[in-house]
């Protein structure tokens, strides 16, 4: 069952979740792997990101869902995503 079908999926739970991983990517740069690359799974072939370039990326998502939530209530983040997702 996803968000779209069940309500007590928010915002909140998605943000927890991108913290979760946040802290896990910062934790591998922070040990000195900034080099450590995260694989691509496009169709094309894209190149491979750090682990420091994917932490920038989460910090990006949760002040994309603290925005929508602010603008949409608690599930204005999911509500926004729904068009990008299949």
């Amino acid at each position: 069952m996803g968000f779209r079908r069940d309500p007590a999926i928010l915002d909140l739970n998605v943000r927890e979740a991108v913290n979760v991983l946040a802290r896990q990517y910062e934790c591998e740069w922070r040990m000195g792997r900034p080099s450590g690359l995260v694989p691509a799974q496009d169709d094309p072939p894209v190149r491979d990101i750090t682990t420091a370039e994917m932490a920038a990326c989460l910090k990006r998502i949760r002040k994309s869902i603290d925005r929508w939530s602010k603008e949409g209530g608690p599930r204005g983040y999911l509500n926004f995503v729904r068009q990008y997702i299949v």
